[in-house]
C-alpha cells in the first residue's frame, strides 16, 4: 500500500514538475493543477466575560486577515480574504456586552466582517485556537471598553502553525 501511495505522489509531481519552465527567461511560472480550498466562517459565537466582549468565528482553516476600529471606535472591520461564509447572520442572541449588531459583507476577494458595537472599543491582539474536541480553527476577538477615540489598526495577522 505504501508503493501504490508513493505511486500516486511521483505521478503528481511529475504533472507539477512540467508545469515549471527550464528556459532562463520566464517571466512567470503557473502551477494551477488543483484549486485551493477557501477557508469558510461556519459560525459566530458572542460571550461576555467581565473585562471584555469575546467574538468567536467558526472557520475551516486558518487565515491572515486584517482589522481596524472606527474613528470613534464604534465599528470594528475585519477584511476576511478568500473565504466562504455559511454562518448565520445576527440574532438577537448575539446582542450581548458592547455589541449591537454584526454582518458579512462579501466581496469578490473574501468579504468584510462589520461589528457595530455601543460606545468606543479597542480590540485586543485576535489570536487563533487550534482544533480540540468537537471544535474546530477558531478565530478570536475581544473587544474592550475604551475611553479614547483614537482610530486603532491592527496589523495583518497570519496563522502560528
Amino acid at each position: 500500500m505504501g508503493c501504490i501511495r508513493w505511486q500516486v505522489s511521483a505521478v503528481v509531481l511529475v504533472a507539477i514538475l512540467t508545469c515549471v519552465p527550464i528556459a532562463t527567461g520566464a517571466r512567470s511560472i503557473e502551477i494551477a493543477t488543483l484549486p485551493a480550498a477557501k477557508a469558510t466562517v461556519t459560525n459566530v459565537r458572542v460571550g461576555l466575560h467581565t473585562d471584555k466582549t469575546r467574538i468567536v468565528l467558526d472557520i475551516s482553516q486558518p487565515i491572515a486577515f486584517r482589522y481596524h476600529v472606527s474613528s470613534n471606535g464604534t465599528a470594528v472591520f475585519i477584511d476576511l480574504p478568500d473565504v466562504k461564509w455559511t454562518a448565520s447572520p445576527f440574532e438577537p442572541r448575539h446582542s450581548k456586552g458592547k455589541i449591537l449588531e454584526f454582518h458579512y459583507s462579501p466581496a469578490a476577494n473574501g468579504g468584510r466582517f462589520n461589528i457595530l458595537t455601543d460606545g468606543p472599543v479597542s480590540i485586543s491582539e485576535p489570536f487563533f485556537v487550534k482544533p480540540k474536541g468537537k471544535r474546530g480553527h477558531r478565530i478570536v476577538i475581544d473587544l474592550v471598553g475604551q475611553r479614547l477615540t483614537m482610530p486603532q489598526f491592527g496589523r495583518i495577522l497570519y496563522p502560528s502553525h
